[in-house]
């Protein structure tokens, strides 16, 4: 079930660039931002 479920979204990811592009850049932004908010704790 799970190896489905992960082809799956592989697929959906690959029918969905658009949805893809964004979510990437965003978590690069996060992640860019983590060094930031562990100096402000």
């Amino acid at each position: 079930g799970n190896a489905t479920k992960s082809k799956a979204k592989t697929i959906d990811l690959c029918n969905n660039p658009m949805t893809k592009e964004p979510k990437l850049q965003g978590a690069r932004r996060i992640v860019a931002e983590w060094p930031a908010l562990d100096e402000e704790a």
